[in-house]
């Protein structure tokens, strides 16, 4: 039996001082209306953002009086976030704000160079199983990342992949609980710092002496002297354990 095809009762083209918004194409199951807004640059130049709006229809028993209204959902290139709404204009109108906000936030607030500091390292115990292994790993892993304050609001943000104005990452201490972690807790240190020369350097050495401690360590646990070397276990070049 064939469907009768769902006819949009709302008006489909607008006038708006970003640009004109006009029908599109249907697709499998819904409509969908091409956006598409002009936001002015800051460097006089225009930004041409296309958008898509999607209808969420209902399924075929949800339909009929007492049916929820049907939803209308977009998105732009700018956020992670989906916006729906039952009524178009407003879902129009609570976009353009959002993309106003992401674009100026990217255009005018000024980004410095920050560097991602992660010292990471998971241990093992021996298990039940004769494949479990006992062992600790240490990782220091440096990112570069933008940093700025919002023109308005002041907060941190940074930005993500494809120009996303996120909020900025907080740190995290080693010793922070997590849920998610199968330990209970945080099985790394993130720490946010300038990326400055002085910086750099520094950094740079503390790798290289991560480096030769891998070096010392393969050679005192080498077969020719592991034996030797546990014996003495104190002439390893490892740090003082604290006491419990």
């Amino acid at each position: 039996m064939k469907k009768d095809k769902y006819v949009s009762e709302y008006a489909t083209d607008y006038n708006t001082e970003l640009g004109h918004i006009h029908d599109g194409m249907k697709s499998k199951g819904k409509i969908a209306f091409h956006w598409t807004f002009n936001i002015a640059g800051t460097d006089g130049t225009t930004l041409v953002v296309p958008i898509n709006v999607n209808i969420l229809r209902a399924k075929p028993e949800w339909r009929g009086e007492g049916a929820k209204p049907l939803r209308f959902s977009a998105t732009h290139e700018y956020t992670f976030e989906s916006f729906e709404d039952t009524d178009i204009d407003r879902l129009k109108t609570t976009l353009e704000a959002d993309l106003r906000d992401k674009v100026e936030a990217i255009q005018r607030t000024k980004w410095e160079d920050w560097l991602e500091v992660r010292v990471s390292g998971r241990t093992s115990e021996f298990g039940y199983s004769s494949h479990a292994g006992m062992g600790a790993a240490l990782e220091m892993k440096i990112l570069k990342l933008k940093r700025g304050l919002h023109p308005t609001t002041g907060m941190a943000l940074t930005i993500h992949r494809n120009n996303v104005c996120i909020l900025f990452p907080k740190a995290q201490k080693l010793s922070d609980v997590d849920p998610h972690s199968r330990l209970g807790f945080r099985e790394g240190e993130v720490s946010y710092i300038k990326e400055t020369p002085e910086n750099l350097v520094a950094l740079e050495e503390v790798r290289c002496r991560m480096v030769e401690l891998k070096e010392k360590l393969a050679d005192v646990l080498s077969q020719d002297r592991a034996q030797e070397s546990l014996s003495n276990i104190k002439s390893l070049p490892l740090p003082e354990r604290k006491n419990d």
